[in-house]
């Protein structure tokens, strides 16, 4: 879904409302296994729309078998890195399987792992984009072993390339092959990591037993499937070794190994220009408002079982917390990029455990509450909220003040981590209720002070906009 509209104007309310609740379903079948962790963890059972990762029982499955991928139905073509992008500059991203990469890398229910690749041309034939996509967590063993049976946690349920697939709705945004839409990126090379870990891309437990759905062992492998993705890159011809520009970015979940791997890409090519991004990955450790901190307890059961260390980072802290950017940016050298939407429903369902609020509500409530604003900037920094009139049933006081605080601690946290530090730069799409809002088309979303995203991204990357400083 794009909107066609001139450069310049204002994003309508109404429009954007309704792009949110587009890129809810989306989301609810990329990624609900952050909501099934928070229920799992909390104890409760999941509704099927709580969560802004999506709903559903149990085990982060995510609805891995919607989308385009019936179990058995849909399996990765046998290809190389070179031959996975024909003809250059079609637009399509193709899967390219690692069958026997020497790393051992598995997918959860051990299949083969992969990315797909998008050719770059033009002045693009050089530059790579390297992009992780978000899909939440499995906490549990059984989580992990529900999810192995779905695209989440298996390239056999991956379709073969982007085109007429959910993976094509992805490429939206930054991810875009199409100009002016994606003015820098847009024929750049794309490697986009099939997520199939269930580890936020970083686990080293390796086999593990499991004894349900259908499974005796899954495999938490996610730090070699990286460098097994990393090592084919560098290998293919025209591939990393060669590249002068390169951007690593992440979407929610796929934030983590952006910050956990920037450095590392930089010190491994040191003649590209090497700069990172993070898109609705900006996680708090916060308290939320009816169980304590149930997200806190959902990253370290994830970074126990799936044994994540990070030898840089987790040498000050607890390793728990290199999973969240809020400390680990602490820890990266290179330039960062850092949006995040200031309505992020993802974030609002998972602070507040809103379990018997539908989204729809919670949107109802949202519109409400940004239509009451005259300035939302004005009445975030000063904390000073307008009073509303919403209908019956359709927003409480109770669901008005945890939605009003949780955006408050949203914008403080990241101003407070951004601020002062010339190597970062964070971006609040403060226009639209949504979620990983460079990879969609609130791409053209504006601050306050008229600077589109899109615009500040490519203006940041070459140089042009200057860091520690938060664009509201």
């Amino acid at each position: 879904m794009e909107r066609r509209r001139a450069v310049g104007r204002q994003p309508s309310l109404r429009l954007c409302m309704r792009l949110a609740f587009a890129l809810f379903l989306l989301a609810a079948h990329a990624e609900r296994g952050l909501a099934a962790a928070s229920n799992s963890t909390s104890g409760g059972k999941s509704d099927g729309k709580s969560g802004g990762n999506g709903g559903g029982k149990g085990g982060g499955q995510s609805g891995g078998k919607a989308g385009g991928a019936k179990k058995g139905s849909t399996h990765g073509a046998k290809a190389s890195a070179n031959e996975a992008g024909k003809p250059a500059g079609d637009g399509i991203a193709r899967l390219v399987l690692l069958r026997n990469n020497s790393f051992g890398a598995k997918c959860l229910d051990g299949s083969p792992p992969g990315y797909y690749r998008r050719v770059g041309y033009g002045g693009g034939t050089n530059s790579w984009h390297i992009h992780f996509p978000g899909g939440g967590w499995c906490a549990t063993r059984d989580e992990c072993a529900e999810r192995a049976t779905t695209f989440l946690g298996s390239t056999k349920y991956m379709p073969q390339s982007s085109q007429g697939s959910w993976v094509g709705g992805q490429m939206t945004g930054i991810l875009s092959p199409r100009h002016p839409e994606n003015k820098l990126f847009y024929n750049w090379n794309l490697a986009l990591l099939a997520y199939c870990d269930g580890g936020g891309y970083a686990g080293s437990a390796g086999k593990v037993a499991v004894k349900s759905s259908g499974k005796s062992a899954v495999f938490m492998q996610g730090d070699a499937i990286v460098k097994a993705v990393l090592q084919d890159l560098n290998r293919t011809k025209g591939g990393l070794g060669s590249a002068a520009r390169i951007l690593v970015s992440g979407c929610s979940a796929g934030g983590f190994p952006v910050t956990r791997l920037c450095d590392s890409v930089a010190a491994a090519h040191p003649k590209a220009n090497v700069k990172c991004m993070i898109d609705g990955g900006f996680f708090l450790d916060a308290k939320d408002r009816l169980d304590g901190f149930t997200f806190r307890s959902i990253i370290q059961n994830v970074s126990s079982l799936h044994r994540f260390t990070d030898s840089k980072c987790s040498q000050g802290m607890e390793a728990w917390k290199c999973m969240l950017p809020e400390y680990s940016l602490k820890t990266v050298s290179r330039p960062v990029f850092i949006t995040n939407a200031l309505f992020d429903y993802t974030a609002l369902k998972l602070y507040n455990q809103l379990r018997d609020t539908t989204y729809q509500v919670n949107n109802r409530c949202l519109r409400q509450i940004i239509w009451s604003q005259g300035s939302l900037q004005k009445a975030v920094t000063s904390n000073q909220w307008k009073p509303f009139n919403p209908k019956p049933g359709e927003c409480d006081a109770t669901s008005r003040s945890i939605i009003q605080a949780t955006v408050t601690d949203l914008f403080n946290r990241m101003k407070s981590s951004v601020e002062g530090e010339k190597n970062l730069v964070g971006f609040l799409a403060s226009d639209c209720v949504g979620h990983c809002v460079a990879t969609t088309s609130q791409w053209f979303s504006p601050p306050r002070n008229n600077t589109y995203m899109k615009d500040a991204v490519v203006n940041w990357f070459k140089g042009k906009l200057l860091g520690g400083k938060l664009y509201f």
